[in-house]
């Protein structure tokens, strides 16, 4: 009796130990599993989000080559993700979606880092439109202040408007010169340019073609786009500091407002959102919509 009294209390103090080694065993493993499996989870949320952004160019480039979809959403085969894609706005850059490095309301205008914008209709109110340019804030501290040095006039901007087989290129009167840039805004349809055989006309009269003697373009449509072309053809050299020490600035910032009407943007904006077992992961991806050929739009300047 005494003998199995001894065994039960043995067996009981062993059961306790390898209960013990248990708890710890487990406290020292699920941890780790956890962490695999919310890895695991994770990449899986991450994955569902990249066959969304699958999903989204399909969607795009079965519509259209030139991506004009107007704030298009939708989900993919698979439950587990969805997609949206801003490609045109009354607004360039839809805020947040800008390409400069600085600022994501605002773009990127470059010496070798053109801009083109196409234009599908002939209902747009260039005398209402204004576009912005300014110095990018590169130090978190003068942004839309600095001042471009040199000569106010000096022309520091060509422009181009083509359409089936016309086209006005800003003449010297057009061009956007030092001031335009140091200014906040610029009235784009008063620039003006010279079309056909040396005439000239302002850009809105040669968008709209009126009055007709202006020959110009008037059609503007899905069907026969019109393309409106920015180039930089200088350095950017400013004076930050004050000192009279030059600097180069990156690149120009843009801006366009007052549009009537929304255009297709440079580059669209692709967000994805996928879901896996209680985990979330987004992406996104701008894709240019537009190729500009650089060794023909413009004149060059010395």
């Amino acid at each position: 009796m005494r003998k199995q009294g001894n065994i039960l209390i043995i067996t009981m103090i062993l059961t306790g130990l390898i209960s013990t080694a248990g708890i710890y065993l487990l406290d020292a493993v699920m941890p780790p599993i956890r962490s695999v499996q919310g890895i695991t989870n994770a990449n899986g949320a991450y994955y569902e989000a990249r066959s969304a952004m699958e999903q989204a160019l399909f969607e795009m480039s079965r519509d259209n080559p030139s991506y004009e979809r107007a704030n298009m959403s939708g989900s993919t085969t698979a439950s587990g993700s969805s997609f949206g894609i801003a490609a045109i706005s009354t607004v360039i850059p839809t805020p947040g979606g800008g390409t400069s490095d600085f600022d994501a309301d605002w773009n990127r205008l470059g010496k070798y880092d053109p801009v083109e914008l196409r234009i599908d209709r002939a209902d747009l109110d260039f005398d209402a439109l204004r576009i912005d340019f300014r110095i990018p804030d590169v130090t978190g501290s003068w942004a839309d202040t600095t001042q471009l040095s040199g000569t106010g006039t000096t022309s520091m901007i060509t422009w181009m408007l083509s359409g089936e087989g016309k086209t006005i290129v800003s003449d010297a009167g057009g061009y956007i010169t030092v001031d335009d840039i140091n200014a906040s805004e610029i009235a784009l349809g008063a620039k003006s340019g010279l079309y056909g055989t040396g005439m000239t006309a302002t850009l809105t009269a040669f968008y709209s073609n009126t009055p007709s003697t202006t020959n110009g373009l008037g059609n503007c449509a899905p069907a026969t786009p019109c393309f409106l072309k920015f180039s930089l053809n200088r350095t950017l050299q400013i004076d930050p500091d004050g000192t009279g020490i030059l600097r180069t600035a990156p690149y120009l910032e843009y801006r366009i407002t007052g549009l009537s009407a929304p255009i297709a943007e440079q580059f669209a904006t692709i967000t994805t959102r996928g879901y896996y077992q209680g985990y979330a992961r987004s992406t996104s991806r701008q894709v240019e919509q537009f190729a500009t050929n650089t060794s023909v739009n413009f004149t060059i300047f010395k």
